[in-house]
């Protein structure tokens, strides 16, 4: 039998397996509960993340019901560092002119442990960095198409040099 540079099926597929079951155990954070946030925790927790392992902060408390209804069993709270205390990864859903509010809140909180993804659009992988003043900060940016609204979303993803592969995976498995 010739030798084969490739892996086996088997060991391609227990790999898998691992990384599905990993990921299912990570806990994510989405600050901003709107249209967008909430179509994509409802997918999240439908496909791969159970519910109880999301989070959604909001000030506005009808976002968070509908967030609750969308994505049952999450958890909702009006306060960001709350919700960011215990998550892995923490999705910000808001618009762009927000986002220098909310980075400034969390920034200091924000740990090596976590992994940052925007979905606002127009604000680069750079402006998040400078911002949140965190050089070795895992930062991602990701843009959703309006499909993720009725669960058929196709995205694109960009990550930062401190991303890991299993960010990078992570992000294309969500």
């Amino acid at each position: 039998p010739f030798p084969t540079p490739f892996p086996s099926v088997d060991r391609l597929m227990t790999a898998q397996t691992d990384l599905v079951r990993q990921i299912a155990q990570t806990k994510i954070t989405f600050i901003g509960g709107g249209a967008m946030g909430s179509a994509l925790a409802a997918g999240f927790s439908a496909r791969l993340i159970p519910a109880r392992n999301i989070t959604c902060s909001d000030a506005n408390p009808v976002a968070l019901k509908n967030f609750s209804t969308k994505c049952n069993g999450s958890r909702t709270c009006t306060d960001n560092l709350e919700a960011i205390r215990d998550a892995d990864v923490i999705i910000l859903a808001i618009k762009p002119q927000i986002m220098p509010i909310v980075l400034d809140q969390i920034s200091s909180h924000i740990t090596p442990n976590h992994l940052l993804i925007s979905i606002a659009a127009g604000v680069t992988l750079d402006t998040l960095a400078t911002r949140l003043g965190r050089p070795q900060a895992r930062i991602a940016r990701v843009m959703p198409n309006t499909p993720a609204l009725v669960g058929q979303m196709a995205a694109g993803f960009s990550c930062n040099e401190n991303c890991t592969k299993f960010d990078a995976q992570l992000i294309s498995h969500l």
